[in-house]
This record gives C-alpha cells, structure tokens and sequence, in this order.
C-alpha cells in the first residue's frame, strides 16, 4: 500500500464521519483497520465497546488509535473490553485502558476490562467464523470477519446492525460475569 492510497483512504474516511454517512464500506490492512477504529474513538460520545483477540500492537499500537483512544476516555468516554488472550507484556492500547479502571461515570465503571477464554464463532455470508468487532454510541461499528488479514467493514452510522452487535456482546459480557459468579 502507498502512501497516496492510505492518504486517500483517510480522507475517505474522515469525510464519512464526518457526514454521518451510512455508507458500510470494506477495508484491509493493518493501517487501514487502525485508523477506522481511531476514527471511531475520536466520533464517539458515550461508549466503545470491543471484542478483540489480544489488542498485540498489529493494529492497536498506532499512533492515531492511542491518541484517539486516550482523548475519547480523556472527555468521560466509556469503554468495555472483551479480550480473548492478554499476553504477558501488555501493549500500549490495554496498559492506556488500564490506568482508567476503578473510575467512574454515572455511576457505572468507565472501563470494564474482561477475559473470554474461548473462541466466538459468529455467522457471517452464511458460515460461521472467528471474528472481531467494535461499536460504539449505537451506531458505529466495525467488523473484522478475517483476522489473520485484517479484512472488517465498518460505518459510522449504521444503527440496525450496531444493535445487533451490541445485543451479542452483551451476551458474550453475561457469560463471562456469569462464568466469574460460578467460580467465586
């Protein structure tokens, strides 16, 4: 990928949500997942929530992701975490995440940071697989249906599918608390 192209993409990008825009749109990469995810944290007002596999730096330790994370929890933004694997050196996304638990807003934790320790198969074009996503404020998202080439799709007004998304990490959340519940 050159760099007229990525320059291209982030104009795209920006102009998106910047509009409010509907449009659901493909994307692949390292770079290119990055800023839609920092994209999403510097549009979102209330909440983040993600499923991830194990925020290893690929994507999660560039420079506009963390800034943007770092300004969305930095203006009250709330952020739940499902991860699958935490390595033993943390990256820099998870120790930023970090320094917030034990805060809160309204009441509620401002981050909520939690292991699943197994792997989600979700359905995607007829078949399920392992899969990662992001939403935020009912209505952004972004998907990862290939994980291994950061393949995802992602808008930033996208409502319908936000709640359905919403509703199966919700889930995901209550099996892991109910998981905690059991073992304590």
């Amino acid at each position: 990928m050159n760099r007229i192209e990525i320059e291209d993409f982030k104009k795209a990008i920006k102009t998106l949500a910047e509009s409010n825009n509907d449009f659901v749109f493909n994307h692949k990469g390292k770079a290119k997942s990055s800023y839609v995810l920092g994209t999403i944290f510097q549009h979102a007002q209330n909440y983040v929530k993600m499923f991830v596999g194990d925020f290893n730096g690929a994507i999660s330790d560039n420079e506009y992701y963390l800034k943007n994370l770092q300004d969305f929890l930095s203006r009250g933004g709330r952020i739940e975490v499902l991860i699958q694997d935490i390595r033993t050196i943390p990256p820099k996304a998870y120790k930023l995440i970090s320094r917030y638990k034990g805060i809160k807003t309204d009441e509620r934790e401002k981050v909520v940071i939690e292991r699943i320790n197994e792997k989600v198969l979700l359905e995607w074009e007829n078949e399920k697989r392992e899969m990662h996503f992001a939403i935020a404020d009912d209505k952004m998202f972004r998907i990862e249906y290939d994980i291994d080439e950061y393949k995802g799709i992602a808008s930033f007004n996208s409502p319908d599918v936000v709640e359905k998304l919403n509703g199966k990490f919700d889930d995901l959340m209550k099996e892991v608390n109910n998981l905690h519940a059991t073992n304590n």
